[in-house]
């Protein structure tokens, strides 16, 4: 999530966190996370972007298996003379 969107909604989500016992902070760290500007939440955020996802690298391999699946229809050659006359 981009930090620049986080910054607004992260006391709701602390408050949240908290209330559902799912976070603990102090007064003093509580304080200092609140009060982060946008751009030390990218700095933190970093590493844990990088280790997310690479980007660059595809999950799928082409194959024949689905080009051989999906039905093709060609355009018989007589045809092609009459859509020209449809344009």
């Amino acid at each position: 999530m981009c930090s620049k969107r986080l910054k607004p909604y992260l006391a709701e989500f602390v408050e949240k966190l908290e209330s559902c016992k799912r976070l603990e902070l102090d007064d003093e760290t509580k304080t200092l996370l609140l009060s982060m500007s946008a751009a030390t939440i990218d700095r933190c955020l970093k590493k844990a972007r990088l280790m997310k996802a690479p980007k660059g690298h595809s999950g799928t391999k082409p194959g024949t298996l689905l080009k051989n699946q999906i039905p093709i229809k060609s355009i018989p050659h007589g045809m092609k003379k009459n859509l020209a006359l449809l344009k």
